[in-house]
């Protein structure tokens, strides 16, 4: 802390004019002020390293993001034909033709 007259003689100089304040002696000098660091004491006999990386966080996507509808389309419904062998049967004999379609997909 500043001694009483320090103070004083601050609260006087800056009530003071300004012309007043070109004439103040110049051998007064403020007393430079030491922060005092306070340390952890270690109470443990055997010394814990502490944490001192803090890991940045990660942007998280946003729970509000909804995925737009997929709109089927005539093109999108048929995905593609199916060619197992009970299939291929049913191509050469009935001229039937079986696809896989959309799991929307309905008859219409």
């Amino acid at each position: 802390m500043a001694c009483p007259t320090e103070a004083v003689l601050f609260s006087t100089m800056a009530a003071a004019p300004k012309t007043a304040k070109k004439a103040a002696p110049k051998d007064v000098k403020a007393t430079k002020v030491v922060k005092v660091t306070t340390r952890k004491s270690y109470t443990r006999p055997q010394f814990r390293r502490p944490h001192t990386y803090r890991r940045p966080a990660i942007a998280k996507p946003s729970n509000r993001v909804t995925v737009e509808s997929k709109d089927i389309t005539a093109f999108s419904v048929i995905r593609y034909p199916l060619t197992t062998d009970k299939a291929m049967k049913k191509i050469e004999e009935n001229n039937t033709l079986t696809f896989i379609v959309d799991a929307c997909a309905n008859k219409t």
